[in-house]
């Protein structure tokens, strides 16, 4: 798989993850909601019903001696009562006949403690087992205190049941959203893939077509100037020096974009070695030393004995010239610094200068190609706005890292970040 195509991949993926995370949110939200706003609802009812059904029991007590809960719904749980005299004293004990009695009465504290009050009570079996108990109290004040019992256990083992199938239905939905987020991310991307691909075509393209034409120009151009025989006046002299000097520029922009195009198509082979970064800035330093010094500015070099790291070196020298060119041609005045140091797990390259520096707006887009922060001085200067877009490139293929920050008062401070071999 080629670059541009792992690099789209890996945005389908992000994309897939981005929609399936949202979703996900948005399902969890929703599930959350439901089961909070249904547990409520089921509670509300039982506790009415069960408040409503001890006032009831109340009245038929008071006016027959009738026994609040029959023998059969106090076997099955379904409610058992307890009634105490005004005094505080048990006059009517249904719970003991229950066979969880002992654990209700344990949780005494927990009962309700005012008339229309309901309190849940809850339990745990050595073996594991949960109960759960749904209590109400009834005040009279003639007789006493009357407590109901109602056993909703059958509600925890269907909301657990419930919890499971809801997030089985949940998984199958995600895994579904995810198939869908990713099929739209490729919808999204795809326009966007096509339009790469069809840049890097015409690019290649366009460089190999124009190469030929363009070396006929310039065997041309420099036929004519040596063409010592020929008289021109001054201005024919200049027409072809200026001649000259685009067709040279030409040729160079053709093989910066014949380079970029084979880096885009993966052919660009890097030889990794472990190499000591520090001789590689010290030979670059003594190559673009005579022209810093023709414009007038101070190089300098700050490095460390030995800095070791596993890269293409002749790669890592381009990088070098570019970023050193690059501080060149946008300082009037001043001082270019190259820094080689280290960290725990990286080597850092840093060229600083003090020329016009770069915009916070600028400074996102400075690795794109073809862009330049001040295009008339880039034209003048022979720039193409396309050495921070390989520089980006170098990096990138190295498992590195690059970015700019403002070299305060004025200028700019390119870092790169490389693992260090160790």
């Amino acid at each position: 798989m080629q670059p541009e195509q792992m690099s789209f991949e890996r945005l389908k993926r992000r994309l897939t993850i981005i929609f399936g995370g949202i979703f996900a949110l948005v399902l969890a939200v929703v599930v959350l909601a439901s089961s909070a706003v249904f547990a409520y609802a089921v509670l509300s009812n039982e506790e009415k019903m069960l408040v409503d059904d001890v006032r009831d029991e109340w009245r038929e007590y008071v006016n027959s001696r009738e026994v609040p809960v029959n023998p059969d719904g106090i076997a099955s749980g379904e409610r058992m009562a307890v009634m105490y005299d005004a005094a505080g004293n048990l006059i009517l004990d249904q719970l003991s006949e229950y066979v969880q009695a002992d654990k209700i009465k344990a949780l005494r504290s927990s009962w309700p403690e005012a008339d229309g009050e309901t309190a849940l009570l809850y339990f745990k079996e050595p073996d594991g087992s949960r109960h759960f108990y749904l209590s109400a109290r009834g005040d009279n004040n003639d007789f006493g205190v009357l407590y109901t019992f109602k056993d909703i256990s059958d509600y925890y083992d269907a909301a657990v049941s419930g919890i499971y199938f809801v997030l089985l239905l949940c998984l199958a939905c995600l895994t579904v959203a995810l198939l869908g987020g990713y099929f739209m991310a490729a919808r999204v991307i795809h326009p966007m893939e096509v339009l790469f691909l069809r840049e890097r075509e015409f690019t290649s393209d366009a460089s190999h077509e124009l190469r030929t034409p363009l070396a006929v120009l310039t065997i041309g151009v420099e036929a004519l100037e040596g063409d010592t025989d020929s008289k021109y006046s001054s201005f024919a002299s200049g027409i072809i020096a200026d001649l000259k000097k685009e067709t040279v520029y030409m040729s160079r922009l053709l093989e910066t974009l014949l380079n970029i195009s084979r880096s885009d198509a993966g052919v660009i082979v890097y030889d990794m070695h472990r190499e000591n970064l520090t001789a590689a800035a010290r030979g670059v330093y003594k190559n673009m030393l005579p022209l810093a010094k023709q414009k007038g500015l101070n190089l300098q070099i700050d490095t460390e004995s030995y800095v070791f790291a596993k890269c293409d070196i002749h790669k890592i020298e381009q990088l070098l010239i570019i970023l050193i060119d690059n501080a060149i041609k946008y300082s009037e005045s001043g001082t270019i610094k190259l820094e080689v140091t280290s960290n725990l797990h990286n080597a850092v390259i840093k060229v600083s200068d003090e020329g016009i520096g770069i915009s916070k707006e600028d400074s996102q887009k400075i690795f794109e190609r073809f862009f330049r922060v001040d295009k008339a001085r880039s034209r003048q200067n022979g720039g193409f706005g396309l050495g921070l877009s390989i520089a980006k490139k170098i990096i990138s293929a190295h498992k590195g890292e690059i970015y700019v920050k403002p070299n305060k008062p004025q200028g700019t401070v390119f870092v790169v970040k490389l693992p260090l071999a160790r």
